[in-house]
């Protein structure tokens, strides 16, 4: 009796389909890192952002600060576009007997549409009279 050498058609398949999978499992998983190398650089910009606004409002005068509530302004997340929100709120001490405001209360917040779902990132600071 004589042995046939080579592969039958069903190692065949069976070979090419394993190649197959993992070929698409290796460009699945470079296309989900590239995905998520873009986000976290989006990220690592709005961070930038916003801290160069709270650095900013760190300069203005402290009786003045209200007047830089912003309420959306578009700002560029590298490609895309964003919008940046400061609000400011007067904080009150509770154990102080004045009515007066003790210190601020800074937010900046930037937000932006990406990968199909909406991303923001918040700082938040206080700022004293003194």
């Amino acid at each position: 009796m004589k042995k046939n050498s080579g592969y039958s058609l069903v190692e065949i398949l069976v070979s090419i389909l394993i190649l197959t999978i993992g070929i698409f499992g290796t460009l699945y998983y470079f296309f989900y890192s590239q995905t998520n190398l873009n986000l976290e650089r989006h990220r690592r910009t709005a961070l930038q952002i916003a801290h160069s606004r709270i650095e900013f409002l760190r300069t203005v005068n402290y009786n003045n600060l209200m007047d830089y509530v912003e309420n959306g302004v578009e700002v560029d997340i590298d490609e895309i576009k964003g919008r940046r929100f400061t609000i400011i709120e007067d904080i009150n001490d509770p154990e102080d007997a004045d009515t007066n405001p003790d210190y601020k209360k800074i937010t900046v917040k930037v937000v932006w549409y990406e990968n199909k779902r909406n991303n923001e990132v918040v700082l938040r600071t206080l700022i004293a009279p003194w």
